[in-house]
């Protein structure tokens, strides 16, 4: 029961504010694991363990599954940067902080602490697995039009949809299907003790985000910082509220909920700089607001599914 508790209610948390502690106090601990593990071999982990846990006989999809999927995304793909951008606009950001609250309310969900928090929480993991790939490659084709008319200007983006999709089968679709081989094919159970892997996969991924972000992040201003903060939870929260309220009125389940909560309320650090990147404002300010986004985002949602879980 001690350890059941520790693992939903303080693991994740606590795990990410030490992610923080070491990659920014520490930076060669988060440089060690890039360098010795690598981040995609740690995503891989994630869905292998997802694909052996999850229990295909409650995998159904319905109408109710499509509309599901279809209002999330245009939730998450659609609005969200229309959003980011009027609120951008209301608290006088300036220009590149702008840009960096707009691209990566544009970007898809995070590729694999969505899955563990909707896990911790006890959602449809199958659902937000579904949800993480389709809206990726969805995102493939929304971001451009998206950033461009938000933005009022031109953006090419050249990010091929192929080369992602690939990826997603190497670190996601393979693994999901290696880990539900095991347990249907081979008939073997996934041990209990390994539910604590994927919280340590996220917290061992953002140790090596915090280290790589480390100086960018000390070298920017403080108000820079405090206003990215608040404007990041401010967008955030208020993407988890349409979410959770919508689906309540839609008569969705507790589980898909939660599912949709925690893949299309989120969004992908990785993706985000690499469009940053396109733009040739990887290493600027507009950085910056993206990186405290993503920090904020991590945080509530992880003491959210703590507490979710824990209710359930």
């Amino acid at each position: 029961m001690t350890t059941r508790f520790l693992q939903k209610k303080y693991l994740l948390p606590l795990g990410i504010l030490l992610a923080m502690v070491l990659g920014l106090l520490a930076p060669s601990v988060g440089l060690a694991v890039r360098g010795s593990i690598g981040t995609n071999p740690l995503v891989a982990i994630i869905f292998l363990l997802c694909g052996w846990e999850v229990d295909l006989n409650d995998c159904r999809f319905t109408r109710k599954t499509l509309a599901i999927f279809i209002s999330g995304a245009f939730l998450a793909l659609i609005l969200s940067p229309w959003m980011a951008s009027l609120l951008a606009h209301i608290m006088r950001l300036g220009e590149q902080a702008t840009l960096g609250l707009i691209v990566i309310s544009a970007v898809p969900p995070t590729l694999s602490s969505g899955i563990v928090f909707t896990k911790n929480a006890l959602g449809n993991v199958f659902l937000a697995m579904t949800v993480t790939i389709g809206y990726n490659i969805m995102g493939v084709f929304t971001m451009p039009p998206m950033i461009a008319w938000c933005l009022a200007s031109c953006v090419e983006l050249e990010i091929s949809p192929l080369k992602l999709f690939l990826q997603m089968c190497l670190y996601i679709i393979l693994p999901f299907a290696v880990g539900g081989s095991l347990k249907y094919l081979c008939r073997i159970n996934c041990p209990k003790w390994m539910a604590h892997i994927p919280n340590i996969c996220v917290i061992l991924l953002l140790i090596s985000f915090f280290a790589d972000f480390r100086k960018m992040l000390l070298d920017s201003p403080a108000s820079l910082l405090i206003a990215s903060a608040f404007a990041g939870m401010l967008l955030h929260i208020l993407q988890l509220a349409i979410i959770w309220s919508g689906g309540l009125l839609a008569g969705f389940t507790p589980e898909d909920r939660k599912a949709m909560l925690f893949t299309a309320g989120t969004k992908t650090l990785s993706v985000t700089l690499t469009v940053l990147a396109f733009l040739h404002a990887d290493t600027g300010l507009a950085a910056v607001p993206c990186t405290v986004f993503y920090t904020v985002q991590m945080l509530l949602d992880s003491m959210l599914s703590a507490h979710m879980g824990k209710r359930a």
